[in-house]
């Protein structure tokens, strides 16, 4: 009898525990979707100033989207070692990371940085990253400087301001 109720009482804990640790789940993966974007678009630039090299970021919308980095011009972020910085493969998949990249414009697109001062001319874009829960996006300047930030204010806490 008293292990039927604490097998119960184990059962009714796990249902109320579900859709919490559901929401959990989406705003870790939110999180470090935006953040890893972030970083790789931040390594692209550091790169660049610290090789005195030009570096390509491609970002490529279809297939939930990925983010290529290359020293020898535009690359195709979805085929295999395509996007190499000193023969190392520089790609991130957001559906890796149960997230999604859009773009203002449907098509890929290729900025890039110069190695003197991590300018890029005409530069500005806008990134908008997302999953079944979050929105946010990733705001690059003409200066080559990034942010980014999420819809809502319930991230604040775990490092993504709001827009």
């Amino acid at each position: 009898m008293e292990s039927m109720i604490c097998v119960a009482l184990m059962g009714l804990m796990t249902t109320l525990a579900a859709p919490s640790f559901f929401h959990w789940k989406k705003q870790t993966e939110f999180v470090g979707a935006i953040q890893h974007s972030h970083l790789f678009i931040q390594h692209a630039r550091s790169y660049a100033l610290s090789h005195r090299r030009k570096v390509y970021l491609s970002f490529d919308p279809s297939q939930s989207g990925c983010i290529g980095l290359s020293t020898q011009g535009a690359c195709d972020c979805h085929a295999s070692d395509a996007c190499q910085l000193d023969n190392q493969t520089y790609q991130l998949s957001l559906s890796q990371l149960s997230a999604t990249l859009t773009l203002n414009s449907e098509k890929a697109t290729t900025i890039s940085f110069d190695g003197i001062h991590g300018l890029g001319f005409s530069l500005a874009l806008t990134l908008f990253v997302s999953n079944s829960s979050h929105k946010g996006k990733i705001v690059l300047s003409n200066f080559g400087r990034s942010r980014f930030c999420a819809d809502s204010n319930e991230l604040t806490h775990r490092g993504v301001p709001q827009c």
